[in-house]
C-alpha cells in the first residue's frame, strides 16, 4: 500500500500567489479609506435652520425678530454674525455680544430679556436706506468656528 502524500514537492508557487492577493487587498482597503477621508474634507456641511427669524420693516430700520430657537439657546459671545449689503459686500462680521445694544456699521442686536443668550424675543436691527441696507442684503448667523449655520436670511 502506498502512502498518500498531501504535501507538494514544489511549494514555491503558493507564496507568490498569497503575497499578490494580500497586496491587492491592502491596496483596495487603503484606497477606500483615503477616498472617505478626502470626501469628508470637500463636502460643506448643510445649512441648518436652528434660529427662526421674522422680518418687519419701518421707515428707518429692518428688524429681524427671533421667533424660534431649536435646542439650547446659544450664548451671545459664541454667536457670529456676518452682514452683506445688497451688492454682496461684507459690511460687518462680529460677535453678537459686541453689537448688543450698540450700533456697529449700522447693525444692532437687542438682547430683550438680558440673559446673554440668542433667544425669543431678541432682535437684530439694520438701518434702512440707500446709504445703509436695502432689500437683498443678507445676514448669516453662525457659531464662532463657522461649523454650524444657525440661520441665513435675505432681506425682502
Amino acid at each position: 500500500m502506498r502512502k498518500a502524500c498531501f504535501f507538494r514537492k514544489n511549494e514555491e508557487a503558493v507564496s507568490p500567489v498569497i503575497a499578490t492577493i494580500l497586496l491587492v487587498a491592502i491596496t483596495v482597503v487603503l484606497a477606500a479609506v483615503l477616498y472617505v477621508l478626502v470626501l469628508n474634507i470637500f463636502i460643506t456641511p448643510p445649512i441648518t435652520q436652528i434660529i427662526g427669524l421674522s422680518q418687519s420693516t419701518s421707515d428707518l430700520n429692518f428688524t429681524l425678530s427671533v421667533v424660534s430657537v431649536g435646542g439650547t439657546a446659544p450664548y451671545l459671545n459664541s454667536v457670529f454674525i456676518v452682514v452683506f449689503d445688497a451688492s454682496g459686500n461684507q459690511q460687518l462680521g462680529t460677535l453678537l455680544s459686541d453689537i448688543n445694544g450698540t450700533w456697529n456699521n449700522n447693525v444692532r442686536f437687542n438682547d430683550v430679556n438680558h440673559d446673554s443668550r440668542l433667544n425669543v424675543p431678541d432682535n437684530i436691527q439694520l438701518r434702512k436706506g440707500s446709504s445703509y441696507f436695502d432689500v437683498g442684503s443678507k445676514i448669516i448667523i453662525t457659531n464662532v468656528g463657522g461649523t454650524t449655520t444657525y440661520v441665513s436670511i435675505e432681506l425682502i
